[in-house]
This record gives C-alpha cells, sequence and structure tokens, in this order.
C-alpha cells in the first residue's frame, strides 16, 4: 500500500511540474502597452520609433511572445480616442504604458496616475504639465525629449546661411499643442535677430492644412518652416508635396521624413532615441521608479539634405552644408558622410582607394566635431562629462550634473564603453 502511495506521488509531481514551469514562465511575462496617436501603418511612424523601440528591447533581451507581451492601441489621428484606448490599456493590467506624442502622454496620465508611462520624443514635457523638471520629473511619467537649447534657432541660421536673401519665412505649426510653443518663441528670438519676418500659419487638425496651403501658396514667402509634432509629421508627405508644386524650400524638425520630399532636415536622431527608450522600460521593470529617472535630452544632431528635392527647386546647395550633412538623399537613396566623401574605385585597380583626400580629411576635420571624435577625442571628451557630473552632483547642483552625465551616457553608449557607460548610468541614478 505504501508503495502505491509513492508512486501515485512519484507520478503527480511529474505532471504538476510542467504546469508549474508553465506558470512560472507565464508569471515572468511583462505586459508593456504601446498608445499612439496615429493609424496602425508607416504613415504613423514615419521616424521608425516602434520598430527602434522593439529593437531596443530585443538587445536587452527581452523576447515579444516569451518574456514580454506587446499590447497596441491606435487612435487613427483621433486623438478624443486617446482618454478610452489608455483607459482600455489600464484594464488589461500593463505593467507600463509607452508613447511617443504629448497627446498621448497627457491621455495615458490622465488615465492613471500609478502605472508609469514612458515617453519617447517629448517636444517640451515641463511646458507641457507632464514632468515638473527634466532632473526630477515626479509623478509616473519620464522618458526622453527633443528638446535642446537654441534648436528651433538652428534650423532658421540654417536656411539663412542656404538663402542669404531669406527675408520672409512661413511657419507651418501646431498651435493646439502645447507642446510646440516654446519652439514658436525661439523661432521669433530667432527671426527677429537675423532680420526675418515670419508668416505664423497654424493648423489644429487635418482640415486646416489646405486653408493653410492657400495662405502660403498666396503670400509667397521664400521658405518654409514645419514644425514638427504628430499632425505635421502625419501629414509630412502632404507638406512636401504642396511646397515642390509651390517651389518653396522647406525645413523640417527631423532628417527622418526628408525622403518624402522635404529639402532639408535638422534635428535629434528620434530612432536612437526610441531604442533608449527600451532602457526606461527595463529599468522600470527592474524596480526604478519613474519619478527618480531623470528625462533625457539630445545630446547629438543630424544635418540631412535632399538634393532630389534640391534638384527639382533649381536650387544649388552651398558647399559649407553639404561638408556638415550626416546624410544626403538622392535619387531616392540616403548617403552617410562618409559616402559623400570618399572617391569612387576605379574597376580593376587593385590600388584604387575609397579613403577621403588629405584635404577633404582637413575640411571634415575643421568643420565637423563628431568627425574629430572619431580620431580619438570622444572618450576623452565623454570622460571630462562624467568628471564635470560627478562635481556637480556632489556639490548639490543637479540640473548641470544631468546635463553632464547625460552627454556622458550618450557617447559611450554610441562608442560602445559599456564598462564606462555603466558607472555614468550610476551616477545619473545618484541624483535621485
Amino acid at each position: 500500500m505504501r508503495r502505491i502511495g509513492l508512486a501515485v506521488l512519484v507520478a503527480f509531481s511529474f505532471i504538476a511540474a510542467p504546469v508549474d514551469s508553465e506558470a512560472q514562465a507565464a508569471a515572468q511575462i511583462h505586459r508593456i502597452g504601446l498608445l499612439e496617436s496615429g493609424p496602425p501603418s508607416s504613415t504613423a511612424d514615419p521616424f521608425g520609433q516602434w520598430g527602434a523601440f522593439r529593437e531596443g528591447l530585443q538587445t536587452l533581451g527581452y523576447v515579444e511572445g516569451r518574456s514580454v507581451a506587446i499590447e497596441s492601441r491606435w487612435a487613427g489621428n483621433k486623438y478624443e480616442r486617446l482618454s478610452d484606448l489608455a483607459a482600455e490599456l489600464v484594464r488589461l493590467n500593463v505593467e507600463i504604458i509607452v508613447v511617443r506624442t504629448t497627446p498621448a502622454a497627457r491621455a495615458a496620465r490622465n488615465v492613471t496616475q500609478s502605472i508609469p508611462i514612458v515617453i519617447l520624443s517629448a517636444i517640451d514635457p515641463v511646458g507641457a504639465g507632464l514632468v515638473a523638471s527634466l532632473a526630477r520629473p515626479g509623478g509616473n511619467i519620464t522618458g526622453l525629449t527633443t528638446q535642446a537649447p537654441d534648436l528651433s534657432a538652428k534650423r532658421v541660421q540654417l536656411l539663412k546661411e542656404m538663402m542669404p536673401r531669406l527675408s520672409r519665412l512661413a511657419v507651418l505649426w501646431n498651435s493646439a499643442n502645447p507642446a510646440n510653443a516654446a519652439g514658436w518663441r525661439e523661432t521669433q528670438d530667432a527671426a527677429r535677430t537675423l532680420g526675418v519676418q515670419l508668416q505664423s500659419r497654424q493648423v489644429e487638425d487635418a482640415k486646416d492644412f489646405e486653408r493653410a496651403f492657400e495662405l502660403i501658396a498666396r503670400e509667397r514667402p521664400d521658405a518654409l518652416l514645419i514644425v514638427d509634432d504628430a499632425l505635421t509629421v502625419g501629414h509630412a508627405k502632404q507638406i512636401a508635396d504642396f511646397a515642390i508644386r509651390e517651389r518653396l524650400v522647406t525645413m523640417l524638425g527631423s532628417p527622418a521624413v526628408l525622403a518624402g520630399g522635404g529639402l532639408i532636415g535638422y534635428g535629434p536622431n528620434v530612432r536612437e532615441m526610441a531604442r533608449r527608450g527600451a532602457y526606461y522600460v527595463d529599468k522600470i521593470l527592474n524596480g526604478a521608479k519613474p519619478a527618480d529617472l531623470p528625462v533625457e535630452q539630445p545630446t547629438k544632431f543630424e544635418l540631412a539634405i535632399n538634393l532630389k528635392t534640391a534638384k527639382a527647386l533649381g536650387l544649388t546647395i552651398p558647399h559649407s552644408i553639404l561638408l556638415r550633412a550626416d546624410h544626403v538623399i538622392d535619387s531616392g537613396r540616403r548617403s552617410t558622410r562618409a559616402r559623400i566623401f570618399s572617391r569612387p574605385s576605379t574597376a580593376g585597380s587593385p590600388k584604387a582607394s575609397t579613403r577621403p583626400t588629405s584635404e577633404t580629411r582637413r575640411r571634415c576635420w575643421t568643420s565637423c566635431p563628431q568627425l574629430r571624435g572619431e580620431l580619438g577625442m570622444r572618450p576623452l571628451v565623454a570622460h571630462c562629462h562624467l568628471g564635470l557630473g560627478k562635481l556637480y552632483r556632489r556639490t548639490g547642483k543637479p540640473e548641470q550634473a544631468h546635463e553632464h552625465l547625460t552627454t556622458a551616457t550618450t557617447m559611450y553608449r554610441e562608442m560602445d564603453m559599456r564598462f564606462w557607460l555603466e558607472k555614468a548610468e550610476a551616477e545619473k541614478m545618484e541624483l535621485t
């Protein structure tokens, strides 16, 4: 009888073991909600941020369907739906809600103050009331911002450099998005300094674009500057087609959407920012609080030129700007700076070289800090930022410490210096 009982116990343990292991595996699956303002298509994400975010999760060891489950909700540019979709994610018991845009972040925060919210590219999170400050967000929202000092002014300066006779500049922007207010003020200040007259053309939803286009076509400005947000980026192709039809030079806030037909783009690499957003998700899943994770600002910016659009407009891009371009789009293909500055190899010649000439290297050195860094300066610069961040942290200056430590972590990550990256990130955590 005792043997029979023992046999039954052993058999039951074999049956129960897989069940227990399956239950344990299921318990380890983290549920993440994605809330998007636009439709579920490439037009909603022309930057490729959601793809980059997923890549970031994979790099950190998360496997979709095995260690993480992603619930996506798309508003289809109907912002009034965002609150209901956010509430739906809350009912699904997601552990984190990830958003791309300020309207989506606001909708999620209005529905929950307990579930962490990670935003991949907020325009002005402080001005929009999403966080208390960049260094100490407070509440349940953190992530990354595209905001950087003088970024809007730099775009106006680039236009003036490309078009010395620029006197009238139309600005197409979404005035309903409070995050755009700071960029608009910066643009006004830069225009006054450079003696450029601005023509503000405001849009608040899709139906406003045709009216804005009519006014711009009637006033005939010298160039058109687009303030990027979910609304204008979602209509990037429509804007580009209008600009080419009216033979208008266009400046975009992100190089990523330039292939749609814009002429020049200057801004942060938002794909890399989205990849970095996965790091925030990982930190929170491992116990960090969003209130204690500083919002990161971009430290590296890219300049892109669309030569195909320039040709259609009959415009010659100054050589000084081409030398500084990180990407050049020609006949639909995107070229990096390395390809721009390389000499074509001679077919059949074993001595043919694709290395830049010494004169080109000299010009690149004097005009491009990134290339100077590639020649050996970047590790030293990163160490300096790390040292300054430590100093400011220990002397009770968190804002300055956050700025230098963010720069250091970004540089270490780009150079794949993992040991020093961990040190810099540990210092940033000490800010909390």
